[in-house]
């Protein structure tokens, strides 16, 4: 039985970098980072959801094995300039009886569900050991990834015990309907104003209205009722402000 974890959509670069052995100079060029982030634990955009898994995983062993987890969330990749914001889902199998071919029987299973052919093909993806690791096509568009994770990757999150995984573009998967979106033209007329002074307008602050205070940058889509509790929507994340 697989259980569903939720992280957090900021994270740490090095997660996405170093501990997948793809220093950020070239091979990770697809990350979006926060310009002024409070600490550089949660200074980038996930562009991918196994590393984020794998971390999860590191910080549990000492919960008796086996491991197995999932993640569907949203990963934003900077491609050309344009950020496109995808949603992706995972998942980590780990304990010693953890193989390719228990990672792709969960692949198979779900395939199975949306009555879709796949075919799986030969990738130099580092991330997997050589030989234990393919990339999922269908319609020969690739979508995913799959196999066991490379022992050296494993030894940079402090995991000890064998793992295999999987990562899906479920944005590619034609019968789930779920569109990627270019979150750029979310950003061109973002409602600068400080949440606690926006909250105090009698004007709307939203994405479809300019309304400059400072450099302060938040995307709100409705203005909250002002109460003893008032909520404030940026994106999908609500603050609560409690007098």
């Amino acid at each position: 039985q697989l259980i569903e974890v939720m992280n957090y959509i900021l994270t740490d670069p090095i997660i996405l970098s170093d501990k997948i052995n793809k220093p950020m100079d070239h091979s990770t060029n697809d990350i979006v980072e926060i310009k002024n982030p409070i600490t550089s634990t949660f200074s980038v955009i996930r562009s991918q959801l196994l590393p984020i898994l794998l971390s999860f995983e590191s910080k549990n062993t000492h919960i008796e094995y086996p491991h197995k987890i999932f993640e569907i969330g949203e990963v934003v990749k900077n491609i050309h300039k344009n950020l496109l914001t995808k949603t992706h889902a995972a998942v980590l199998l780990t304990g010693s009886n953890e193989t390719f071919e228990t990672i792709l029987s969960v692949l198979d299973g779900f395939m199975r569900l949306q009555n879709l052919d796949y075919l799986l093909e030969d990738t130099n993806d580092e991330m997997f050991i050589s030989g234990r690791r393919a990339l999922i096509k269908i319609n020969d568009i690739p979508i995913g990834k799959i196999g066991e994770i490379n022992p050296s990757i494993l030894n940079n999150f402090g995991i000890e015990v064998p793992s295999a995984g999987l990562e899906i573009d479920l944005t590619k998967i034609p019968n789930l309907r779920i569109k990627e979106y270019d979150t750029n033209k979310y950003v061109k007329n973002v409602c600068t104003k400080n949440w606690k002074e926006c909250i105090k307008d009698d004007r709307k602050c939203d994405a479809q209205s300019e309304c400059y205070l400072n450099e302060e940058k938040h995307l709100a889509y409705n203005r909250p009722q002002i109460g003893n509790k008032a909520s404030f929507h940026i994106g999908k994340i609500i603050f609560i402000n409690n007098p």
